[in-house]
């Protein structure tokens, strides 16, 4: 996982930790364990991720597949 990479999305947009958790329905706790790779993104957070900043095939690799 590239977190600077989705950081950066996420501030493009006007998001921060605590309105992603919020628009993917779980706690910030949750979501900050899963940006800094102690806890996994599950498919339908990464679904929801990649349409809500409209990311390309690539951008999405390089978020959650690359480090």
């Amino acid at each position: 996982m590239r977190k600077n990479l989705l950081k950066s999305k996420m501030s493009l947009h006007g998001d921060n930790n605590k309105t992603l958790a919020h628009k993917l329905k779980i706690t910030p706790s949750a979501f900050s364990r899963k940006i800094n790779g102690s806890s996994n993104f599950t498919i339908e957070e990464m679904k929801f991720i990649r349409k809500k900043y409209r990311l390309s095939d690539i951008e999405f690799l390089d978020i959650f597949f690359n480090n």
